[in-house]
């Protein structure tokens, strides 16, 4: 079967049931934005919805980020609805309620039907299968109440199925109240979205999507990070090894230190082009030129990666 394309925002993929729910797709929305934060072209990026036959079996719905590199498309994150699986399966397993509670704008009053156990007659009673007739009648739901409650007022007893076998109860053992409660609150099985992440993958993304050669002049390349991604914010070049230079370098480079801008002195010696050409190569954004006339009204060359103006 080929691939379906869609081309929806995510609020009509919610709405028509594409994406499984406004949560799922809220975190959906999130890593794109991440993705393009980080300087991935925004027509790289997709999602692709897992299918039926690759579905964890703890997922309701699962769609994989993916960008395109010279590989292909590659997997970078998965989005998966978890649902209330795990909660479920560890209230199931440790007999504890799991669940949280909000509470209602209005007071619900409702009537139900309580079941009383004799825990220690029906032990004593029936041995071995005592727990199986116990885990019987905590599985009953509010339909099965209404019904074994009416057979128990006319017959005074009830048969029930328990893993196979029958057992006949009566007012000794069990014993059916209607009673009537005012509700506060509602309480809830949280539900899980597990976004996942590879680090190595998104790294290697980066990189490729920031690569760059300069036109007419493929010899010459560089990285073009975003300033709020580049480890190195700006590269600091004195014009000269001249003393007074290198002291106002290290000037500058402590007010960017104190105002969290972090930067890499290259006073090798080189012409500034070279210095410039080997800033770009480290994808530094901003490069800060230290000459004569910082001496006279500490001002500073600024260029930038991008256009080199």
């Amino acid at each position: 079967m080929g691939e379906v394309r869609y081309d929806l925002t995510l609020g009509q993929a919610v709405e028509q049931g594409i994406v499984g729910n406004q949560t799922l797709a809220y975190f959906m929305a999130r890593s794109y934005k991440f993705f393009c934060i980080l300087g991935v072209k925004t027509d790289a990026i997709r999602y692709r919805q897992h299918r039926d036959n690759e579905m964890a079996h703890y997922a309701q719905d699962c769609w994989d980020a993916e960008i395109e590199t010279s590989f292909g498309w590659i997997e970078v994150a998965g989005h998966s609805d978890r649902s209330c699986f795990d909660l479920t399966k560890h209230a199931e397993k440790t007999k504890v309620e799991l669940v949280a509670a909000r509470p209602l704008k209005e007071p619900k009053h409702i009537k139900f039907i309580k079941v009383t156990m004799e825990k220690p007659k029906i032990g004593k009673t029936f041995k071995k299968d005592g727990q199986k007739v116990l885990k019987a009648i905590e599985a009953w739901t509010n339909e099965d109440h209404e019904r074994l409650m009416a057979e128990f007022e006319e017959k005074k007893e009830i048969t029930i199925n328990a893993d196979g076998a029958e057992f006949k109860l009566n007012e000794d053992f069990i014993k059916f109240t209607r009673e009537e409660k005012t509700i506060l609150e509602e309480k809830y099985v949280p539900s899980v979205i597990e976004p996942s992440f590879g680090i190595g993958r998104t790294i290697y993304c980066v990189l490729e999507h920031a690569f760059r050669m300069r036109e007419n002049d493929a010899a010459r390349t560089y990285f073009h990070f975003k300033a709020l991604v580049a480890p190195i914010k700006c590269s600091l070049l004195p014009l000269m090894t001249k003393p007074d230079l290198v002291k106002k370098t290290y000037e500058l480079k402590t007010l960017l230190t104190a105002a969290g801008l972090s930067s890499k002195l290259d006073d090798s010696g080189q012409t500034v082009g070279k210095r410039y050409a080997r800033t770009d190569e480290c994808g530094i954004p901003y490069a800060f030129t230290i000459d004569f006339d910082t001496l006279e009204n500490n001002t500073v060359t600024m260029r930038e990666i991008d256009t080199m103006k």
